[in-house]
């Protein structure tokens, strides 16, 4: 989650030529999900001091409809540039909350219409399958070189949402 988070701000810093104003919705400040991407989050955002948080983070919980009211309310008091997500879910509720047209909170059809710019996918399959491997070796009396196990995210947008459905 720490690479994923690191990903996906290095994309909107990236977008936003390292400056502007952003606010980050995020998942329940309990889980580790949540505080591993901002962790990711602020990696990248030390690298831009341009690059300004206009509003503390807001757990939405997950929560499409959350979120498009958080948004809502948002840009009622700020001027934003970006609004980064913790999940496409939230991400579809921004991008209604920004203006684009309501729908199916899906991230990838979401990226074709154009409520959002691009969402981060982690590798699940690695992640559950790499697990497994380990839980075996540990099992079978072996040791592992770390207890750490890591797995690539990809940026996905429009140039290759196709090639995700």
């Amino acid at each position: 989650n720490v690479k994923a988070g690191e990903n996906e701000m290095q994309h909107v810093a990236d977008l936003l030529g390292g400056k502007d104003n952003i606010a980050i919705l995020t998942g329940p400040s309990s889980t580790t999900d949540t505080t591993a991407r901002l962790e990711g989050y602020r990696n990248i955002l030390a690298n831009y001091p341009d690059m300004t948080e206009v509003i503390a983070p807001a757990d939405c919980a997950w929560d499409t409809a959350k979120a498009q009211s958080t948004v809502e309310s948002w840009l009622s008091a700020y001027d934003l540039d970006a609004i980064v997500c913790q999940n496409d879910g939230m991400a579809v509720g921004a991008g209604n909350a920004a203006g684009a047209n309501s729908g199916i909170a899906d991230g990838y059809e979401a990226i074709e219409d154009g409520r959002i710019t691009g969402t981060v996918a982690q590798d699940g399959g690695l992640m559950a399958s790499s697990g497994v491997e380990a839980a075996v070796t540990l099992l079978d009396g072996g040791t592992l070189e770390n207890n750490l196990i890591i797995a690539d995210s990809v940026w996905i947008d429009s140039s290759n949402v196709a090639d995700y459905e």
